[in-house]
């Protein structure tokens, strides 16, 4: 367990650091903040293998504690790119209103509601062939950064759409929902 006075000088230098780079990433002044503690940062996925298995950064205490360190910033990225990108990135990520939702499920008539979120279930001949397909939809859930839940119970594989970020569907759930099925067909 890391000691809570070297939790509080974390949180300290959050508060009160400066850093004059303004080429830093939010993982960059992290982990320079974690270098300033004396922990010895290894660069997992952030520098590492982008769509790689693993942790985002291993921070190494000289004291034997180690700490995983993985910074969420997605809808800070998306929300800098919908900027560049005339507005686009943002609208895909703003929650849907109800008659919003209603026009979109008529483009997935296999998806069903369920709350803040469309839920369908694809059946196969077997295990491998459902583990295709989910190997599938991983490769396109990476493409367009936005990823199901997925449940395998041997031949079926449901998968769940919901914007977590905006607190409930967005056009983004529906555009995958629709990549998702032409996978399939």
């Amino acid at each position: 367990m890391v000691p809570s006075d070297l939790l509080q000088r974390y949180a300290d230098e959050c508060l009160l650091s400066k850093f004059d780079d303004k080429g830093l990433a939010l993982q960059d002044i992290v982990n320079e903040i974690g270098r300033r503690l004396g922990f010895n940062v290894t660069h997992g996925r952030y520098k590492g293998v982008p769509v790689g298995l693993g942790h985002a950064e291993l921070w190494c205490s000289p004291h034997g504690y180690h700490v995983v360190v993985e910074v969420k910033a997605t809808f800070t990225v998306e929300t800098a790119r919908s900027h560049a990108a005339g507005g686009m990135a943002m609208r895909e990520r703003t929650r849907l209103d109800e008659a919003a939702i209603s026009a979109a499920m008529q483009r997935v008539p296999a998806w069903d509601r369920r709350g803040d979120a469309i839920v369908r279930s694809y059946k196969f001949k077997g295990f491998a062939e459902a583990m295709e397909f989910v190997n599938r939809v991983a490769q396109l859930a990476q493409q367009v950064n936005h990823h199901p839940d997925i449940l395998i119970q041997y031949s079926k594989v449901t998968l769940t759409l919901s914007t977590h970020s905006a607190g409930g569907l967005t056009e983004k759930d529906f555009e995958l929902a629709e990549q998702i099925d032409r996978l399939r067909s």
